[in-house]
């Protein structure tokens, strides 16, 4: 995903941006104060040969600036395109959002640890603590540079959110400037709301939450595009105001995205458009059944394709998949096809009838366990059978 803007040097445009810093050359020596000068390409000039600092170290020297060019100035480089949300936060929604963290947990930093919203994770994301801890930095040089490059930005104000291009992105958000702000605190930029909203080619305002889950989940936004264009009517289950219900579903859509919908593009969008609510469409979504099969199901039983839905899904649920025809077969031998079977009984079938049950997979069984009605039954009926193969090959034979 395209984030706003090239990325930022440690000072404005052309501006260099001296530090001082504390240097050593052993580990347990105190360190002497000297100014570094970092360039707008975050290169670094030193009072040091660092060229012969470094063929030293390979040799056993140490030198602590060294670190500091390897370390220190790539995390404070990371804290600024962060801090002017120049780059997305590495954050991960844990569920549906309730609780998130980072997508590296650090040892001594954030390991183990979650954060109530994204705009907690994200302040910790920025913080020098976790930026040292991620790129193996010294805390206290970083927090210096970081230091030297929040005074250097501050007249620029290239580090806050621009009161301007939050106006704007706040007509593009259902929670107006709240959200904007919300966002900014996990890390995004209203420039980047604004494009996500403009690539949608949208009237209508949409919840922050949807801009979240697109910058964490990153689903393909031609494809939600498209599937909100092709569903021209809502299920009743969520009626309402059409930029809420516009919003509603472009949230889930963004949250949800699989790679199933890379794969089969269109298919969300069928599903909407029968009338199947989200909770089934995602149940039945990496399955083997289809939306034609669905609306050819509840054709035939004269029901809502929903409920069909809902049946097929029992029967995922308990590990089978039968048929459409499969189904359509017990109804016209008087088996109401709605009827789905349990797990639970199952295995016990699977128990009762252990060797005969071997012989059969769990669509098999389950099929029979409808027809038959009990679990009793059931084994009566593959005991049966298995007496009447052994019967014809006794003939045979």
């Amino acid at each position: 995903m395209a984030v706003v803007g090239p990325p930022l040097g440690p000072g404005p445009a052309g501006v260099d941006v001296v530090v001082t810093v504390g240097c050593a050359t052993s580990r347990t020596r105190p360190r002497r104060q000297h100014e570094i000068t970092l360039h707008a390409d975050w290169s670094v000039t030193t009072p040091h040969d660092l060229a012969a600092e470094r063929v030293a170290g390979a040799l056993g020297g140490y030198l602590s600036c060294l670190e500091l060019v390897d370390h220190v100035i790539p995390a404070a480089q990371r804290w600024v395109q962060l801090a002017a949300r120049r780059a997305l936060p590495d954050a991960v929604a844990v569920g549906d959002g309730s609780t998130w963290r980072p997508k590296r947990r650090l040892a001594g930093c954030c390991a183990g640890e979650s954060f109530p919203d994204a705009g907690t994770l994200g302040a910790h994301l920025r913080s020098t603590e976790h930026l040292a801890a991620r790129l193996g930095a010294d805390h206290a040089q970083l927090a210096e540079v970081v230091r030297a490059c929040r005074i250097a930005h501050a007249k620029a104000l290239e580090l806050t959110l621009d009161e301007e291009s939050a106006a704007v992105a706040a007509t593009c958000c259902l929670g107006g400037a709240t959200d904007v702000e919300d966002l900014w605190r996990a890390g995004v930029h209203p420039e980047l709301i604004q494009d996500v909203h403009r690539s949608l080619a949208l009237t209508g305002r949409l919840p922050g939450r949807f801009y979240l889950g697109v910058v964490t989940r990153r689903p393909d936004l031609r494809w939600v595009a498209r599937t909100l264009a092709a569903v021209d009517e809502t299920p009743d289950d969520q009626a309402g105001p059409d930029e809420f219900r516009q919003g509603s579903l472009a949230s889930w859509l963004a949250w949800t995205a699989s790679p199933r919908d890379r794969a089969e593009p269109s298919e969300r969008g069928d599903w909407l458009r029968i009338g199947v609510s989200q909770p089934m469409i995602l149940a039945l979504a990496e399955s083997e059944y289809r939306p034609e099969d669905v609306t050819r199901f509840a054709a035939a039983l004269g029901r809502e394709p929903d409920g069909a839905a809902r049946t097929l899904e029992a029967w995922l649920r308990a590990g089978c998949s039968p048929s459409v025809d499969d189904l359509l077969r017990l109804e016209e031998a008087g088996v109401p096809a709605l009827r789905a079977v349990s797990g639970p009984a199952l295995k016990r079938l699977r128990a009762e009838a252990e060797v005969e049950a071997a012989f059969h997979d769990d669509t098999e069984l389950g099929l029979l366990l409808v027809a038959a009605g009990t679990v009793p039954q059931a084994v009566a009926m593959l005991k049966s059978a298995a007496q009447a193969r052994q019967t014809k090959r006794r003939k045979r034979a």
